[in-house]
């Protein structure tokens, strides 16, 4: 049976979902986007097509179903993110976690470090690691809410999936068609897909000014767009979907 709100997870059982997203990540890390231009693709042939090219994907699809046949409370907590009765993926906005954990974990964040919201995005638009370092500087309690929320992170196991859920949702967000995207925000998106940061930094301006890549750049992104599959229609749209 599928639950429904406001049903909720117990620690355990967050443990044994936490172990398995871990792994899946571990054995699978590309899994994500692997499936997703999948999911693109309309054509029957493309998507035979794709298979061959990425091989991991069908290996992704036969682990992940041998393991929520043996684990039987992943297959409970995938059924509860595609239950229409909770109505959106992520809807219930403690993702039918323990929500007096949750809030206490919140509130007590926004107690103990105020600022962190404002710090955080001024960080992440700054271009350069000297830039980082000399903010961290000037303001330690960045990074004194950072060490505090791993201290937190590494001891309570609804809070661990709280943070992992709620980043999905973000980056899920951000790549939403027609969304608009802060600098900070591009710049932290485009970290995450591993990308240089002096590419990162010219990108950005590139897109703000007009004015064209550099050789090394469009280099540093092609060899992102290729190690993907080659999203989208080509490569110069791949690049205008990044913001």
């Amino acid at each position: 049976t599928q639950r429904v709100a406001p049903d909720i997870f117990n620690d355990d059982e967050v443990k044994q979902i936490t172990t398995y997203m871990d792994l899946r990540e571990q054995l699978y890390p590309n899994h994500a986007w692997l499936q997703q231009n999948y999911g693109q693709l309309v054509n029957e042939l493309d998507r035979k097509k794709y298979l061959a090219k990425f091989p991991e994907l069908k290996r992704y699809w036969d682990w992940n179903r041998k393991y929520k046949h043996d684990h039987p409370i992943i297959g409970e907590w995938s059924s509860y993110y595609g239950n229409p009765n909770v109505g959106d993926s992520y809807q219930d906005p403690f993702y039918g976690l323990d929500k007096k954990v949750i809030q206490g974990y919140l509130d007590e964040k926004r107690q103990r470090f105020p600022d962190q919201e404002w710090q955080q995005e001024v960080y992440f638009s700054l271009p350069t690691d000297e830039e980082r370092y000399a903010f961290i500087d000037a303001n330690p309690s960045l990074a004194d809410a950072w060490e505090w929320d791993q201290a937190i992170t590494a001891t309570n196991p609804s809070v661990a999936m709280y943070k992992q859920l709620k980043e999905a949702q973000y980056n899920m967000a951000s790549n939403e068609p027609g969304t608009e995207k802060t600098p900070a925000q591009v710049s932290k998106n485009l970290a995450l897909l591993d990308i240089h940061p002096f590419a990162i930094q010219e990108l950005v301006i590139s897109h703000s000014t007009g004015d064209p890549l550099s050789a090394g750049t469009r280099a540093e992104l092609l060899r992102l767009f290729q190690s993907m599959g080659e999203p989208g229609s080509n490569f110069e749209d791949w690049i205008d979907s990044l913001f």
